[in-house]
């Protein structure tokens, strides 16, 4: 288990605890398991930029330092 998703699932489970709605929290969890789903998780928050690049069809910003994943 990637150590994001373990931050991003503590984070949740901390706020329904405190019953504190995080709907964006939840949001970024969905989205990093489908981009770590889709072979991008062996990077950082990024990977979320990367998925949603990939949807997009958008090809990496060259100065954005991610490169090919």
């Amino acid at each position: 288990m990637a150590l994001m998703h373990k931050d991003l699932g503590l984070a949740l489970a901390a706020a329904h605890e405190a019953r504190v709605p995080m709907p964006a929290t939840a949001q970024v969890a969905q989205t990093y398991a489908a981009a770590t789903a889709g072979g991008l998780g062996h990077l950082d928050f990024s990977a979320i930029l990367r998925a949603i690049e990939r949807w997009a069809a958008l090809e990496p910003n060259p100065g954005s330092g991610l490169g090919a994943a």
